[in-house]
């Protein structure tokens, strides 16, 4: 019967432990994405504290403007200079 305890506390031990692996590699793999859009939200939050602290800076209310945001490619740039 010693025996058979035995086997069984360390088939026990065996399975804690795989699982206790398991669930913390697969917390490690979400990390990674998390940390990415936490870091974007962090600057996204640190440019509009910025771009506020200028505006008063040079008294410019935001809210009598409206601010669009566009990318510039290098093809429209070079068919303005053209024509």
């Amino acid at each position: 019967m010693k025996k058979f305890k035995r086997i069984a506390y360390i088939i026990l031990i065996a399975i804690v432990a795989v699982l206790s692996l398991t669930i913390y590699t697969n917390a490690n793999k979400d990390n990674g994405e998390t940390e990415k859009e936490k870091v974007l939200s962090q600057i996204k939050y640190l440019e509009t504290k910025l771009v506020n602290l200028f505006n008063t800076m040079n008294n410019i209310k935001t809210t009598d403007y409206n601010i669009i945001v566009t990318e510039i490619s290098g093809e429209t740039s070079r068919k303005q200079f053209r024509k």
